[in-house]
């Protein structure tokens, strides 16, 4: 699954900013515009992304990373049992 921006509020053609899980050495979330980082969450500390201020401990029991070596693949999910609805947007101006 990818995370696009639309293009304006009112447009809904794919827009510049979009979102990746970057593989470095740990981890990342980078928002990108076009092909040029924009925002980035700092590494996962494998139960936060230390570069969120707000990020505290009530996300222990939602996010989940898992690294799959042998076919080079990292994976990001986030469990709402204990959280109802959440939902992530990624607008148009990043």
């Amino acid at each position: 699954m990818n995370l696009t921006s639309w293009r304006t509020p009112f447009d809904p053609f794919v827009g510049s900013f979009s979102l990746s899980i970057e593989r470095l050495k740990i981890p990342e979330v980078f928002v990108w515009n076009g092909t040029r980082p924009y925002w980035r969450s700092g590494p996962w500390n494998g139960q936060i992304f230390i570069g969120i201020q707000d990020m505290g401990t009530w996300y222990l029991n939602g996010f989940h990373f898992e690294k799959d070596s042998t076919r080079g693949t990292v994976d990001l999910s986030f469990r709402v049992d204990d959280f109802g609805l959440v939902i992530y947007a990624l607008n148009s101006l990043g």
